[in-house]
């Protein structure tokens, strides 16, 4: 569920993002349906031929993805780092689109060399605009509203882009020509509409599109900026770790980023370097002594090592553990969808079933039903939380795949019964589409977090391998349009089928291993999502107060950086000092604010022996600066009987916070300056101790905070 800020997007926007969507999509529908659709009818090219070139877009995505968005990430250009790739992507998908109007100009020998040269550049320039436009995603801002809100935009194109026209070849290879008659449509015609809304759609994405400071590559303030030389490097990450050292950097943020990795800060500057590149000649580039391509996009493509860009890459996908449970998740749930889609039109086949326009229009209905699903995602998040959206979504969906299997043609309510499976069961799968693509984003933001360094491209270069490989995988039961070559009377058919048993067993399989790895290992949810999202935005915000020379600690130092849910306490029951300070402890070892229990308890008791922690009004503030905390923490109780802790006015504590602080000079007397403005303010206490729930503690703490910025 939804934090505490919603900032939207303008709808203008939302329109030109998902114009630009929908004409890429659309274009692929286009050349995967009727292309392929003209090239069986008009000019009897081998169905068998012609799946292994569908083959080869999916194999060549789940490997050049990656590349791809790692070309984007390493790109800084005046338009950004996206739309230099949407401008060379669209230019050259516009000219292979014209050439395939050419194919009927070759011998018919000719037509299978030149057709596979023409799809594959195809294929490789909509990856060029595929990948940036997926990552755009990323860029909006922060909020985890307004995120969802987008997520269901590229997802929402994709159907109406694609999958309507595939669906739509169906009832033509099936014999229902009434539908569609290829001969009565220009071919070329097709091809230039196709060309023309590409271009349309890319320009407005180009030049309509308003997007964020990520997208002109400008590094939040805890970035190293690039350099030219090992020697600069170097230079580099020394001033990096002398701003450290004098305050100038976010120390909340320093303590995070040692809590996730087991680098020091000049170490992990100096990974963002290797990321990047190795060496002068190497990797992203920013200097003006190259082509004049190298000078729009700054970045030399001719000296990158592409095993080293390997390497990299890895080392950046392996080390993001939630993008590796997204990944795994993904190509799950691709392979399901795709065997449930395979399964359902290889029985109704079989059945002949297609050959009714009933079911014709169910299937097209399904698909736009799954449209509404999808727009309503962000509705649905806004009261639960994504991840029971994923896996309720997966549950509902094997359970109506199972009922569409049972249900025969006999029965008299049969279109019903499917037309009820399919509408639901599409819908959910929507909601998956659109839940991945949103936890994606997240995933990016949990990168940035971990690891000092912002990869959306090859993130998002990920998921699109993710599905990729899913269809792959799905392509090998049922096997698309080849398996659908039989009813052209081609005795080729390359593609094996399993039973339709044995397919519900297999998606009942896919869907339970997804849900079981989701729940077992993606963590970005809740409180430790919410915290990642603030000390983001801590640190953007205070990239913005230090170009305008403010320096007020107090201002810009909020106490909900350093809360966490898991902190919170409700009606605990101690019967002494000891107790009470040992079940707080506790609390900052389970969140691993702290690395040591017993340093800190040492620090912290050394603390105590200086002086009472009750302060007045039965509040109690025991706090410790230690060498053992790794980031600045608050830890907040309330108390189911009062303990005397020595206050002034002699009255017993029943609300008590715990402050743990780095021994840095500087934290601790921030935390402390930011809680007695919220102790000073009246009613603060009462509300704490009338809390229900750590929940009702937390937003409370937080809702409080925010009343005293404004």
């Amino acid at each position: 569920m939804y934090g505490l800020n919603h900032i939207s997007v303008g709808l203008r926007d939302r329109l030109v993002y998902g114009f630009s969507c929908f004409g890429k999509d659309l274009v692929y529908g286009l050349v995967s349906c009727i292309i392929f659709l003209y090239c069986i009818q008009v000019l009897n090219i081998s169905i068998t031929f012609l799946g292994i070139l569908y083959l080869s877009h999916h194999v060549l995505g789940a490997i050049l993805c990656p590349f791809f968005g790692t070309l984007v990430d390493h790109t800084k250009s005046r338009i950004g780092k996206y739309k230099p790739y949407i401008i060379i992507g669209a230019i050259i998908n516009s000219i292979a689109i014209v050439g395939f109007c050419l194919i009927d100009q070759f011998p018919y020998d000719f037509r299978y060399f030149y057709l596979s040269v023409i799809y594959i550049i195809w294929s490789c320039s909509y990856f060029l605009i595929d990948v940036p436009s997926w990552a755009t995603l990323s860029i909006f801002n922060t909020n985890v509203a307004t995120r969802d809100s987008m997520a269901a935009i590229p997802s929402m194109s994709n159907v109406l882009g694609s999958q309507i026209l595939a669906i739509g070849v169906l009832p033509v290879l099936s014999g229902v020509s009434d539908f569609l008659n290829i001969q009565d449509i220009s071919y070329v015609f097709i091809c230039l509409i196709s060309a023309v809304i590409l271009i349309c759609s890319q320009a407005a994405y180009v030049f309509l599109l308003k997007t964020s400071s990520l997208d002109q590559n400008h590094l939040p303030s805890h970035f190293i900026p690039p350099s030219l030389s090992t020697e600069n490097k170097d230079t580099a990450a020394t001033n990096y770790q002398s701003d450290l050292n004098m305050g100038k950097a976010d120390n909340l943020y320093n303590s995070y980023m040692m809590e996730h990795t087991n680098y020091n800060q000049a170490q992990n500057a100096r990974d963002f370097y290797d990321q990047i590149s190795t060496n002068a000649n190497e990797g992203l580039n920013v200097t003006n002594n190259h082509s004049s391509f190298a000078k729009v996009l700054n970045v030399n493509l001719l000296k990158i090592n592409p095993f080293k860009q390997v390497k990299r890459m890895s080392r950046i996908i392996f080390s993001n553990d939630q993008l590796l449970v997204l990944f795994s998740c993904s190509i799950l749930l691709n392979t399901m969808a795709g065997l449930i889609f395979g399964a359902l039109i290889n029985s109704f086949l079989d059945q002949q079933l297609l050959e009714h326009s009933n079911l014709y229009f169910i299937i097209i209905a399904a698909a736009l039903i799954q449209c509404a699903f999808m727009a309503t995602f962000e509705s649905f998040a806004r009261h639960t939380p994504r991840s029971w959206i994923l896996n309720g979504s997966v549950v509902v969906a094997m359970v109506t795949f199972i009922m569409s299997c049972i249900t025969t043609a006999n029965n008299s309510l049969f279109y019903a019964l499917i037309a009820c499976c399919m509408f639901i069961g599409s819908g959910c799968i929507g909601l998956c589409r659109v839940a991945v693509s949103s936890m994606t984003i997240d995933t990016v933001d949990y990168g940035e977090f971990k690891f000092n360094l912002r990869t959306d491209g090859l993130i998002f270069a990920v998921r699109s391998m993710a599905k990729h490989l899913g269809v792959l995988i799905a392509f090998f039961f049922y096997g698309g349009a080849i398996s659908l070559g039989t009813h052209f009377n081609a005795a080729e058919n390359i593609v094996p089928t399993i039973s339709l048993n044995w397919a519900i067993t297999t998606v009942v399989l896919l869907g339970c291993s997804a849900i079981i790895i989701f729940s077992m290992y993606y963590k970005l949810n809740g409180a430790f999502y919410r915290n990642i999202l603030n000390n983001l935005q801590y640190l953007r915000q205070n990239q913005k107060a230090d170009s305008s020379n403010d320096n007020n600690d107090v201002q810009h130092f909020m106490l909900r950086y350093c809360l966490d849910e898991s902190t919170m306490i409700i009606k605990l029951q101690a019967r002494n000092l000891d107790d009470l300070i040992k079940a707080l402890v506790q609390k900052l070892a389970k969140v691993n604010a702290i690395t040591s229990e017993l340093d800190y308890m040492q620090d912290l008791k050394a603390r105590l022996a200086l002086g009472p922690c009750g302060i007045a009004e039965g509040i109690a503030l025991p706090h410790a600066k230690s060498s053992s905390v790794r980031r600045a923490t608050v830890v907040v109780a309330t108390l189911d009987e009062p303990l005397d802790l020595g206050a002034l006015d002699g009255r017993k504590c029943d609300l008590v916070f715990l402050l743990a602080s780095p021994d840095d000079g500087e934290t601790h007397l921030n935390l402390l300056g930011r809680l007695s403005l919220l102790l000073n303010e009246q009613g603060f206490a009462d509300k704490l101790r009338t809390s229900g729930s750590p929940t009702e503690l937390f937003e409370r703490l937080i809702q409080c905070e925010k009343h005293i910025v404004k």
